[in-house]
Parts: structure tokens; C-alpha cells; sequence
């Protein structure tokens, strides 16, 4: 038996809450290929419908790393439907990729029912008004960014990385593509096994992945700072254009 199922077994064995558990999934690198020693065993517990609490934890065990959280499926359902709402599917996706260990009521099959629900409906588009603060938002990236440049600042470099994320983030939302965190989206953008291993497609715009990518690996400040402008400019440009002069955009109140 591999080592991080052992390590499982024995942390379902000794976890004291064991008698409110229906269901338990593994997840994570270990399930879906080429774990690292960084790997954790993302171990999803499924608590009966009447318990009123949640919890996450970490353990180590024979040094594998479990992280594990334990939810009623109702908290599961809406962590899902939260995801969609910003552009993420990470819920969706462990459920979709993750391998049981048990079920005793069936309810890993409906959650991967709804996860499979999730993952094959279309993102919302970005309503007009808030693509106008996405856009001015972009600007204002860039206008930080060129303002730690020119100012020699040695925080530059973080400001633009900071600044790359926004940006992709942006992008990816009005392109109604799924977000990834900072530390999968390079590999998801330009590698085809990272795509696969969170069930992803290719990014749709190839010359988008093209100019990040470049940026991403630039170290020389004035060639970031270049190629960043032509980044924006070419999101902005997709996105429909933007000028900082006269810019205004108008809303109805928040009042509650």
C-alpha cells in the first residue's frame, strides 16, 4: 500500500470525530500524478446532515502532510456555488479528481453530480458597469507599476509580479475563463499536463498566454516595464478600450 494511504488510515483511525463521518475523498497530487515533497493529501471528511460545525486541519503523519476538512455536504454545496460566483472551480475540481476512500449514504456521488454541474456551466458575463472599474482598475496597475519603475524603487519588482496576477485575474474573468492561484497559473497557461491535471482548457486567447508568459520570466526592469505596458495595453484593447482622461463611471447606490 502507498505510503499516503497508510497515512490516511491512520489519521481516519485516530480522529476523534470519526462516528460523524459518512464519506472521506482524498485529493490533491498524491491522487492526480507527479506529487512533490511540497505535496500535501488534501482529505476531504463528510460529516452527517445534523452536525452544525466545520473544521480544517493539519497533520503530519509518517511525514506525509494531510490538510483535511471536514464539512455536512450542505457546506460542501456552498463552497461550490461561492466558487462559481468568482470565477474558481477549486471545490468543483478536487470533488471531480479526488478519489474515495469510503461512502457509506452515496453522497460523494451526488457531490460529484453538482461538482460536474459547476464545471460544465459557463461563467457569468462581466456586467458593463463593473467592466469599466475592471478596466480603470488595470490602468491603475499599470500606472503603479510604471510609477515604482521610474522612481527606482525597490519594491518594483514586487509591484509588478503583484501587478501580473491582477491582471490575469482580470483577463481570465472577462474572458469567462476559470482563476487559478499565483503559483498554478503559469504552469496552467503554458503546460498542457497542468491543464489536464485541473481538468482546465486551454486558455482562449493564445496571444495573451504568449505575452504573460514572456513577462513572467523577464528580470531586466526596462524590458518588464516595456513589455508590461504592451500587456495591458493589448487587455485593455480586447477588453475595449480605455483612456484615464474623462474617464467616469456611474452605479446605483449600496445602501445595506
Amino acid at each position: 500500500m502507498e505510503k499516503w494511504r497508510q497515512s490516511v488510515n491512520k489519521f481516519l483511525q485516530n480522529w476523534e470525530e470519526k462516528d460523524q463521518v459518512i464519506a472521506a475523498m482524498a485529493c490533491g497530487s498524491y491522487i492526480t500524478g507527479n506529487p512533490t515533497k511540497h505535496s500535501d493529501v488534501d482529505l476531504h471528511l463528510i460529516l452527517r446532515s445534523d452536525v452544525d460545525w466545520r473544521e480544517r486541519g493539519n497533520k503530519m503523519i509518517d511525514g506525509i502532510h494531510i490538510e483535511y476538512f471536514a464539512n455536512p455536504a450542505k457546506q460542501i454545496e456552498r463552497y461550490m456555488k461561492e466558487d462559481y460566483e468568482d470565477n474558481s472551480c477549486i471545490n468543483s475540481t478536487m470533488f471531480l479528481t479526488g478519489e474515495t476512500i469510503f461512502d457509506y449514504e452515496g453522497i460523494l456521488d451526488e457531490l460529484k453530480k453538482l461538482a460536474k454541474k459547476y464545471k460544465e456551466t459557463g461563467f457569468p458575463s462581466i456586467k458593463p458597469s463593473v467592466l469599466e472599474l475592471k478596466k480603470y482598475s488595470l490602468w491603475d496597475e499599470y500606472d503603479n507599476v510604471q510609477d515604482s519603475y521610474e522612481l527606482g524603487k525597490p519594491d518594483f519588482y514586487y509591484v509588478y509580479y503583484a501587478a501580473l496576477q491582477s491582471v490575469y485575474d482580470t483577463y481570465a474573468k472577462y474572458l469567462r475563463y476559470p482563476v487559478s492561484g499565483a503559483s498554478k497559473v503559469y504552469d496552467t497557461l503554458t503546460k498542457v499536463k497542468a491543464r489536464e491535471k485541473y481538468l482546465l482548457a486551454a486558455f482562449p486567447d493564445e496571444s495573451f498566454v504568449m505575452l504573460f508568459g514572456e513577462a513572467v520570466l523577464l528580470r531586466d526592469r526596462n524590458v518588464m516595464m516595456r513589455e508590461f505596458e504592451v500587456l495591458v495595453n493589448y487587455v485593455l484593447g480586447v477588453m475595449g478600450g480605455f483612456s484615464i482622461d474623462g474617464w467616469r463611471a456611474r452605479s446605483s447606490l449600496q445602501m445595506e
